[in-house]
């Protein structure tokens, strides 16, 4: 998913699904928002 999205897009999931799994690429901006870890101001691992 990371490769695709825009550094500064957003990735919308169901409220079903989450990203705890890839928490060091993705950080999590709302209830099923998320943004890449770098345009949240962290650094990826």
């Amino acid at each position: 998913m990371k490769p695709l999205l825009k550094p500064d897009g957003l990735l919308f999931l169901g409220h079903s699904e989450a990203l705890y799994h890839a928490s060091d690429l993705f950080r999590l901006r709302g209830q099923t928002v998320y943004v890449h870890a770098e345009a949240a101001g962290d650094k990826a691992k």
